[in-house]
């Protein structure tokens, strides 16, 4: 079937999306599980005595990424707030779109949660592809951790 697009019409619309993409993202952080590092185990050479003592010295180290994305609020209005309260719905629900060097990484290993906005959201499932002419992005629905 014949495309009503040229190659370079469609590589240029390809570019003014990444454009848009570019203007109207905002940088969001991946928290990955933390690497568990035991640094020294000590041990006396009597070992199964009460008065043998096994420590562990453990330290983990943070495990994180800043990516670019879109997000997309389901629907402002469904939190209510007011000047002595502020109530918040627990069925809120947001949507990030992302490129693919974050997919890679959120998908790479357990992601613990998402952070932006001074809020922090999980993972309700995986992504789904959208593709805007020759352009792939990745959207994921994250859930807001109370």
């Amino acid at each position: 079937m014949a495309s009503l697009l040229t190659t370079g019409e469609k590589y240029s619309f390809g570019q003014t999306y990444n454009d848009l993409f570019d203007t109207l993202s905002r940088d969001i952080v991946v928290f990955k599980e933390p690497i568990k590092t035991i640094d020294s185990i000590e041990s006396t050479p009597f070992f199964g005595y009460p008065s043998d003592t096994l420590e562990e010295s453990v330290s983990y180290t943070a495990v994180s990424g800043v990516y670019k994305a879109r997000v997309f609020y389901d629907a402002p209005n469904q939190d209510m707030t007011s000047q002595d309260t502020e109530i918040k719905n627990p069925l809120t629900e947001v949507k990030i779109r992302v490129q693919n060097d974050a997919r890679n990484f959120i998908e790479s290993g357990k992601t613990e949660k998402i952070t932006f906005d001074n809020k922090s959201w999980n993972i309700n499932y995986g992504y789904v592809v959208r593709r805007y002419v020759n352009e792939s992005y990745y959207e994921y629905l994250l859930k807001e951790i109370s």
